[in-house]
């Protein structure tokens, strides 16, 4: 279906009104052999057309991927698939994961081009159920879930992915060494070695 962006929008003309598609997940409708979702130049290809598409029909398209393997990998961007064009293309990215602290489930930015940096990058929220109306078969009470926002979350994708792969100790030292450098830093540069001789008596 991806492939044939010509089809998709004459679905779209069909449906009418449409404001919202959603590909979930993006990888079952590439077609079967008929592009290697591993190369950038094809990943492109097939995401260019339907970036075109929305513009014409402004229409916002929501794409699922899963991650991949690659758990050493510590940019969520090179995360979500196996080209990192699926990741550069998007305007916006995000990520779920469950934070092992509170249990609740977190919406972490991977990147968005489209809001103020200073925005809150992770959501924590919960998966609620509720009734909406009936079945019409069996007339029995039609449930369904829904999300229910918490809040600002304090996770960080950083800390999300170190979570998932088991590198929480060495996200920690980047956070020390960061915070470390912006406060010896604060009053104006400093030659290296002065700054290196500080940080081991820090440590």
């Amino acid at each position: 279906m991806l492939e044939d962006p010509d089809r998709l929008e004459a679905l779209i003309e069909q449906i009418g009104d449409v404001r919202l598609l959603t590909i979930d997940p993006i990888n079952s409708y590439l077609g079967v052999g008929k592009m290697d979702s591993h190369r950038d130049s094809d990943t492109r290809g097939v995401v260019a057309p339907i970036i075109a598409l929305a513009r014409r029909k402004r229409i916002a398209i929501l794409g699922v991927k899963h991650f991949n393997k690659n758990e050493k990998a510590s940019n969520a961007i090179v995360r979500v698939s196996e080209s990192i064009a699926w990741g550069a293309a998007p305007r916006s990215v995000y990520a779920v994961f469950k934070d092992p602290e509170s249990g609740d489930r977190a919406l972490c930015k991977v990147k968005n081009n489209i809001v103020p940096e200073n925005l809150g990058s992770t959501m924590a929220y919960e998966i609620h159920e509720k009734q909406i109306g009936f079945n019409q078969r069996t007339s029995k009470p039609s449930r369904h879930p829904y999300i229910h926002w918490l809040g600002a979350s304090n996770l960080t994708i950083e800390q999300a992915l170190a979570n998932e792969s088991g590198q929480t100790e060495k996200v920690d030292k980047v956070k020390e060494a960061r915070t470390f450098l912006i406060d010896r830093l604060k009053d104006g540069p400093q030659y290296a070695h002065e700054v290196l001789a500080a940080a081991d008596k820090a440590t």
